[in-house]
């Protein structure tokens, strides 16, 4: 797995702990919608097989390959090495139209919180249609982490 440097991150952070931290904010399959087979991607952001790159110093991309569709997240930083945003199409259906497919979807980091002398995007929000001038009507979900407690196994 590769390491990405930024300041807040020291000389490289291992990304499975992202990715860990992405499948548990977008779990396993929609409540309704389509066969989970179509939704193969599980509505995750990392799966097992993700290969990482960095497309420059400021911009990381995740990409995976399930069924017959691939999944690329792209996460920039801003000048500080914070993630400022995540975006990538995800299968669903957010205008109720009764057509599935793959539609844009992301959001904004607004902000970062430090538990346990890790940094985590600790607020921000999320949706349909990101980085469209349909953002507005696809935000659905917003977030703000005041307490964070790693469980040591």
């Amino acid at each position: 797995m590769p390491k990405v440097t930024a300041p807040w991150i020291g000389n490289g952070l291992d990304l499975s702990g992202w990715c860990t931290l992405m499948d548990r904010m977008f779990p396993a399959a929609p409540p309704n919608g389509p066969p989970l087979k179509r939704c193969g991607y599980r509505q995750r952001c990392c799966l097992v097989s993700t290969l990482w790159s960095a497309t420059d110093a400021s911009h990381i991309n995740a990409c995976d390959h399930v069924e017959d569709k691939t999944v690329h997240v792209h996460y920039p930083f801003g000048d500080d090495g914070m993630i400022r945003s995540l975006v990538f199409d995800r299968w669903g259906d957010p205008d109720n139209t009764g057509t599935w497919g793959l539609r844009r979807f992301g959001g904004e980091i607004t902000g970062c919180a430090t538990f346990d002398g890790m940094t985590i995007p600790g607020s921000g929000r999320l949706g349909w249609h990101y980085g469209t001038d349909r953002w507005s009507e696809g935000e659905f979900f917003r977030y703000h982490i005041t307490d964070l407690r790693f469980i040591h196994s």
